[in-house]
């Protein structure tokens, strides 16, 4: 249920901010919004794909309501949470394509629709992560364990870090 947990992570992250918070640029220029909206787009083309039985990360809809609207996304990502649930462990082949660099075609590979049930568990706390240095450059906190691979916080607790 790693999506689940992440989904909720990143729930709790961006209820604790404002909205204006939510769509303030970084000094990077990309706001917490905008992460919000590609993690939520990865989602949906994972739900789609399955039913075209074709994951394309790259056909997103980069749809800006996401990323200025803290609500909507908010109720977009607990939606996301039902649907994906059942697909955790999931053993049945998929095709993915997603671009590796700007030069190629996307390639098309063979995946299982849990393996990229997980993919997208890790792609969220890789956002997590860029949100919590976002946030933190504009003196919010979260918990300290946001934005990290479940292997690391495992690590940390058996050596006290």
């Amino acid at each position: 249920m790693n999506n689940i947990i992440s989904l909720d992570n990143l729930i709790k992250a961006i209820a604790k901010i404002s909205n204006q918070q939510y769509t303030q640029n970084s000094p990077n220029h990309s706001s917490i919004g905008e992460h919000v909206r590609h993690v939520i787009e990865y989602c949906d083309n994972f739900l789609s794909g399955i039913k075209n039985n074709l994951i394309n990360y790259d056909n997103r809809p980069r749809n800006e309501i996401l990323a200025k609207n803290q609500q909507i996304a908010i109720e977009k990502l607990q939606q996301l949470q039902n649907s994906m649930k059942q697909f955790a462990n999931d053993d049945s082949k998929i095709k993915i394509a997603e671009a590796v660099n700007c030069k190629e075609k996307s390639p098309i590979v063979t995946s299982t629709i849990a393996r990229e049930y997980v993919f997208i568990a890790a792609h969220i706390v890789h956002h997590l992560a860029i949100i919590k240095l976002i946030a933190e450059a504009m003196g919010i906190t979260f918990d300290k364990d946001i934005g990290k691979a479940a292997s690391t916080v495992i690590f940390e607790k058996k050596t006290d870090v």
